[in-house]
């Protein structure tokens, strides 16, 4: 039977690549002046996971198992809406958008939970796939290429 591991190293990992792959896959959208919207998050959600989750392989030779898998997920969310609210808390800080941000979630409290319970149902499924599947495949692919 396989002991569960210390988690919180890897959602420190977790938490730190989510908060530079957020800010350089901004600075790249914005250079390129492309609209990325939700994508350059899920794209830094995944990336995350997904590194979080290799080094939880190479650490432990193993995939997470399924207690390791549901609180590397749930930990990994309150960690990405942490760093969420640390990126807007410095963008509402920095310019003079905090009176437009407030005056939205005090005339649209419905839409504001609408839109976080969507999100949460989606990161969460993210997540769960990151921790999944992907780490399943990642780990097949570890061992073939003789990583672990």
């Amino acid at each position: 039977m396989t002991q569960d591991v210390k988690l919180s190293k890897y959602i420190l990992r977790f938490g730190l690549v989510n908060l530079a792959l957020l800010i350089v896959l901004s600075i790249v959208s914005a250079l390129l002046e492309i609209e990325s919207g939700s994508g350059v998050t899920i794209g830094a959600l995944m990336g995350a996971a997904i590194f979080a989750v290799a080094k939880f392989i190479q650490d432990n030779k193993r995939v997470p198992t399924s207690s390791e898998k549901t609180k590397l997920v749930w930990f990994s969310y309150l960690t990405s809406w942490l760093v969420s609210l640390l990126i807007v808390s410095i963008f509402v800080t920095l310019t003079s958008e905090h009176y437009q941000v407030i005056n939205f979630m005090k005339s649209n409290p419905l839409i504001l939970i609408g839109i976080l319970a969507f999100l949460t149902v989606f990161y969460v499924g993210v997540l769960y796939l990151s921790y999944g599947y992907l780490a399943r495949k990642q780990f097949e692919s570890m061992k073939k290429r003789g990583k672990i």
